[in-house]
């Protein structure tokens, strides 16, 4: 019962731990993914995306693959000049992995800066 709640599940034990990705930036003119690349072991569970305001009002689209480039997570139509809580990811992860953000469109000017934190068990 030590490491069960009351219906039986087990509790978690390994600590959540948070992983700050680089700043990924979007030049002007630029309408194709830009990634970067992030060694993580464990699952996570929750993105934490902040994408600044554009000059163009253009969204964003995320992606997460694995070493053999096998999409394992995929958002679209992340807003710009907010913060987006993306919970219940639940992707597995062991060793290296391609982040990726593909603007909707030629974020301006401004250029596209988008801030990832990844919340890991």
């Amino acid at each position: 019962m030590a490491n069960e709640d009351r219906r039986g599940n087990t509790l978690r034990t390994t600590p959540v731990y948070r992983k700050e990705l680089s700043t990924i930036t979007i030049a002007s003119g630029g309408t194709t993914e830009v990634t970067i690349d992030e060694s993580l072991n464990g699952i996570i569970g929750t993105i934490v995306a902040t994408v600044n305001n554009t000059t163009n009002s253009v969204t964003a689209t995320l992606s997460i693959r694995d070493e053999d480039s096998a999409v394992l997570y995929s958002k679209a139509a992340i807003a710009e000049n907010d913060i987006t809580v993306l919970s219940g990811v639940d992707v597995l992860t062991a060793g290296a992995l391609t982040v990726g953000v593909t603007p909707s469109g030629d974020p301006g000017a401004s250029t596209m800066t988008v801030d990832l934190v990844f919340y890991v068990v």
